[in-house]
């Protein structure tokens, strides 16, 4: 399952718009402006680089408006970002995603039969997998 990138995102209750161009020509998967508060993703992506792209700067875009950014030494602010994006995100998904799935397990075998037999619990197991994936993502420098 792939997530699509949303139009605009709310961060701290400041409304961030995001669109989609081409940003092959100055090398780039992906922008924040902090003095706009808009983001630009690269829209020769795919939907997942899109997605992960986006999350990346969602992260540049949490981190200026709760000003921590403005305290951040020269160049650390990439690094920390990419830290968050290639090592947190993954980690903390991967849990979440693993407690949703055995939530929907229970769910789906306290369920009654509305039409037909019960799903056997290997079929519950491949619908709750079907739904949510696991949420293993490729660490990787945009």
């Amino acid at each position: 399952m792939v997530l699509r990138v949303p139009r605009q995102v709310s961060v701290g209750g400041l409304t961030i718009k995001v669109a989609r161009r081409d940003l092959t020509d100055i090398d780039c998967y992906g922008q924040y402006c902090d003095k706009t508060h808009r983001m630009v993703i690269c829209s020769s992506l795919s939907a997942q680089d899109a997605w992960d792209t986006f999350t990346h700067e969602l992260v540049h875009a949490v981190f200026d408006v709760s000003g921590v950014s403005h305290g951040f030494p020269g160049e650390l602010e990439e690094p920390v970002v990419r830290c968050l994006d290639n090592l947190f995100f993954p980690v903390y998904l991967t849990i979440v995603i693993r407690q949703v799935k055995r939530q929907l397990l229970k769910e789906l075998k306290a369920q009654p039969p509305k039409n037909g037999p019960d799903l056997h619990p290997d079929q519950a197991q491949q619908c709750a997998d079907h739904h949510l994936p696991g949420a293993h993502r490729q660490g990787r420098n945009r």
